[in-house]
């Protein structure tokens, strides 16, 4: 899956006889100092070898080097959402529509203006996730602990059951079956968190405890569940055979409350900002990094990647001191070798 590690503003700094590999300092995370092989003298040249290693899931495996962002999705846009209270979050082919706790309506969306184009009543006080499967949409009402089946062109009931949990929160339609996130009062304190699988009569097929304590949004991209969680600030992806996390990415706002996939893209809407953020989780798993000597960029200094049973990868550094490999296989772990001269 999608795994961005960056290895980032590392500095070299020697003395005459011994050498440092340095972490410099990061706005989200205190420096570190790391000492690593001495330098030795090659024609008058001093030689640096730093080797750092790490997985695909962020785990620090050697404390040679530390990883000091990981990112599992590349945010590709964002806008202000047009409605205030936002909740749940679907997209219906052309459009997303947002349902907004505020006025008790649902909105249809422009993704290009992220302004809104059409909106229809919802029943119940307390609109919540929303889905679509293909003519209708699918809404979840928190404080009736319902489920409802809507015509979008008007907001009228084809529909209607009971959810299983007693406030449901998040929906996603998998062409088939519907899933749904739910809170048991709507407070984080309450529990459990159940994720259910529910055939769209209503019929309760299966149930699994959700990730997170506040779970809230859900979304379907055609083989894997996309899941978030207020509690955590974080969105996974999920297996939908056991709802196992193959991967997970931090939430860009504190109030993630609904996700929708449009076929390309995952859309996120954050009612903590007022905001639609959408994803590029397709893209290949990176890592990258830069390296100083000194205050200054090592240029062109030999980078190696190695992952088990992969083939070895070599790059140089730039004229920024910085290097990228675009192709790491995720979830394995990695080495990075960086070697290069640089004067004492």
């Amino acid at each position: 899956m999608v795994r961005d590690e960056i290895i980032n503003g590392y500095s070299l700094v020697s003395d005459s006889n011994s050498c440092v590999f340095e972490q410099m300092e990061d706005k989200m995370k205190k420096s570190i100092l790391v000492v690593v092989a001495c330098l030795f003298l090659l024609s008058g040249l001093a030689f640096a070898e730093v080797d750092m290693m790490g997985n695909g899931e962020g785990a620090l495996a050697l404390p040679q080097g530390e990883i000091i962002e990981t990112n599992t999705a590349l945010l590709v846009s964002s806008c202000p959402s047009p409605v205030g209270g936002n909740d749940g979050l679907t997209w219906d082919g052309n459009y997303l529509w947002i349902s907004d706790y505020d006025t008790g309506r649902a909105y249809q969306v422009d993704p290009e203006t992220c302004l809104s184009v059409f909106s229809i009543p919802l029943p119940g006080t307390y609109p919540l996730g929303l889905a679509w499967d293909g003519s209708y949409l699918w809404y979840a009402e928190g404080n009736g602990a319902m489920i409802y089946q809507l015509d979008p062109s008007d907001g009228s009931v084809i529909s209607s059951f009971s959810s299983p949990g007693g406030f449901p929160t998040g929906l996603a339609y998998d062409g088939v079956d519907l899933w749904n996130d739910d809170t048991t009062c709507g407070a984080i304190e309450c529990t459990p968190d159940n994720t259910y699988r529910l055939a769209t009569s209503g019929a309760l097929l299966a149930t699994f405890a959700a990730k997170g304590t506040h779970p809230t949004g859900l979304a379907y991209d055609g083989v894997n569940l996309w899941h978030s969680d207020n509690a955590t600030d974080t969105i996974y992806k999920l297996n939908p055979a056991d709802l196992s996390i193959l991967d997970s990415f931090p939430s860009p706002g504190t109030y993630p409350n609904d996700l929708a996939w449009d076929g390309r893209y995952l859309w996120v809407v954050d009612n903590g900002t007022d905001m639609l953020y959408k994803y590029d989780v397709g893209v290949p798993a990176r890592v990258r990094g830069c390296v100083t000597f000194d205050g200054l960029p090592v240029v062109d200094a030999k980078v190696i990647l190695k992952q088990k049973d992969e083939a070895k990868q070599t790059t140089r550094t730039d004229a920024e001191g910085c290097y990228s490999f675009g192709n790491v296989v995720s979830g394995k772990k990695y080495r990075v070798i960086i070697r290069g001269p640089v004067v004492p």
